[in-house]
């Protein structure tokens, strides 16, 4: 099933009204996301230019990614990557990791390069920015801007990290096993379409709170790998993000 930016937007349209405002101290300004730093239309850009590339090439061989975290957010919320958000998140099942890592030389060709990390891999563009290690202790085996692929396996009737740290920490990160394997859904997302898994309400409100429509907020910084202090903020423009493709 392919929603459309129409009936995504009726929806959260009827959603805000009935969900309550997040409480603010009365010592706290009146700051709306417009005080998030906005990642700039180029590097937007670069990221759908990322998806548009390696999309294609993974369909086409049957392998099965479905976007979550703030990129699922994004989709569901925005039609597009969180104007302030600067990563693109997907899943891929741990049974087709061969199946992604024999797609390295087509990757190639397109000028994509497709690294390792703790939680999965990353892929990224050969012309990316190196992203420089903290205390000047070289750079990281990838660069700007990048696409996280989370490797998830499947326990218990429930699509879990593999990765033991990220499944400790990150407790409320988990799918239904059939909203991944059997009801994947496309969503808008910018200039194409993304997979999506079912239900996402339910992994939203899981994973974000049942705020997650009324404030807004930025705690990381992707193009330097680096933690900021996170300031929530409340909500109240869901514009897409303004891109330029490459």
């Amino acid at each position: 099933m392919t929603f459309t930016k129409k009936s995504l937007s009726l929806f959260l349209t009827i959603f805000s009204i009935c969900s309550p405002l997040p409480s603010f101290s009365n010592n706290e300004p009146f700051e709306t996301e417009k005080s998030l730093p906005h990642v700039p239309k180029e590097e937007v850009g670069k990221m759908y230019d990322l998806l548009l590339k390696t999309l294609p090439i993974l369909e086409e061989k049957g392998v099965c990614v479905f976007a979550m975290c703030g990129t699922l957010l994004g989709a569901v919320r925005h039609g597009s990557i969180i104007p302030w958000d600067d990563d693109l998140d997907f899943g891929i099942l741990e049974e087709e990791e061969d199946l992604l890592l024999s797609l390295q030389e087509e990757l190639y060709e397109k000028g994509l390069i497709l690294a390792s990390f703790g939680g999965g891999y990353k892929i990224f563009s050969k012309e990316g920015d190196a992203i420089q290690r903290p205390d000047n202790k070289g750079f990281y085996p990838w660069k700007f801007p990048f696409i996280d692929f989370f490797v998830m396996k499947e326990e218990e009737g429930l699509i879990i990290h593999k990765n033991k740290t990220l499944r400790q920490r990150l407790t409320n990160e988990w799918f239904q096993v059939k909203d991944i394997k059997e009801n994947l859904k496309k969503l808008p997302f910018g200039p194409l379409t993304i997979p999506a898994p079912n239900r996402w309400m339910a992994y939203l409100n899981r994973n974000y709170g049942h705020d997650w429509n009324t404030i807004a907020y930025k705690d990381y910084d992707h193009k330097n790998e680096q933690k900021m202090q996170k300031k929530i903020v409340r909500l109240v423009d869901f514009e897409p993000a303004e891109y330029e493709l490459p």
